[in-house]
């Protein structure tokens, strides 16, 4: 077994790779948080804004491919809100259809959770799509959209990368250590590595390898992964902090820390020998 950052023993490692965030294993999320707690969370806020649009419009049409067809899309993403720094978003690439990654995200996200259904070449908000944008609702709504964007998405099928299944299946692991981490701001590198034990970086290095030969695969490139399907969601999610720093000659450095609904959103139920949980 890996030695974990956060000092997990082997027991606790296993427990939480193997659970399921809901009722298997020691990860649980708060299912009962109120709607204005969870307003910090971008994704939360864009979940309820794309159902009530969607509704509002009778259903949108679909591309071949499944995705948003304009004009509703266009509405849609200037609907749609990034924080009070999301001006980054604008740049982020966008698939054949025009949707940008982070919209095809929560779109697909969406439609696992049976919030969105297909109805013929339409894409329209199911009776549990209604009912999720209800206040009363908002904790559930956002504990579905958390596990289904850690648990169920192939975030590969979507920006084109490998998948990576040992280092994703050490995320409750790493979540586990974020809890753990200082409130200090924390570049990506040294964040990342407060998080994944390095041996499972190497062995996925290795994984990649022999599946892909010809290509030459560096723990970089899986940080570079590990940012855009763990860490920048998280960061939507309100998990997490982020902020871009200016460093000298010119070059903006991303900054990470723990966000302002951790704590209130995940607990970790790992007895002690003592009977005490941490």
């Amino acid at each position: 077994m890996d030695t974990d950052p956060s000092c997990l023993n082997e027991g606790w490692q296993n427990e939480l790779i193997q659970g399921d965030w809901c009722t298997q294993g020691p990860l649980r999320i708060n299912e009962h948080l109120s709607l204005d707690a969870l307003q910090a969370s971008v994704l939360f806020t864009n979940a309820r804004l794309i159902l009530s649009k969607i509704e509002q419009l009778g259903g949108v049409e679909l591309t071949g491919s499944g995705g948003i067809a304009s004009p509703a899309l266009n509405s849609i993403n200037r609907l749609l809100w990034w924080g009070n720094d999301g001006e980054y978003r604008q740049e982020w690439s966008r698939n054949a259809e025009g949707e940008p990654r982070p919209v095809e995200l929560l779109r697909r996200a969406l439609e696992l959770m049976g919030a969105l259904v297909h109805h013929g070449t339409r894409l329209i908000v199911s009776p549990k799509g209604v009912v999720s944008q209800a206040p009363s609702e908002a904790g559930p709504l956002y504990a579905d959209l958390l596990r289904t964007y850690f648990r169920r998405i192939d975030h590969s099928s979507i920006d084109g990368g490998p998948p990576i299944p040992l280092t994703w299946s050490h995320l409750g692991c790493a979540l586990h250590a974020i809890g753990q981490t200082e409130t200090s701001w924390c570049e990506t590198t040294a964040f990342i590595s407060k998080l994944f034990p390095v041996t499972v970086f190497e062995r996925e290095v290795q994984e990649l390898g022999a599946s892909r030969p010809g290509l030459t695969w560096r723990t970089e490139a899986l940080h570079s992964l590990v940012v855009c399907r763990f860490l920048e969601p998280l960061l939507d999610f309100a998990l997490l902090e982020g902020r871009l720093e200016a460093r000298p000659p010119g070059v903006n450095v991303w900054m990470w820390r723990r966000g302002t609904l951790f704590g209130q959103v995940l607990r970790f139920e790992l007895e002690e020998e003592s009977g005490t949980q941490r």
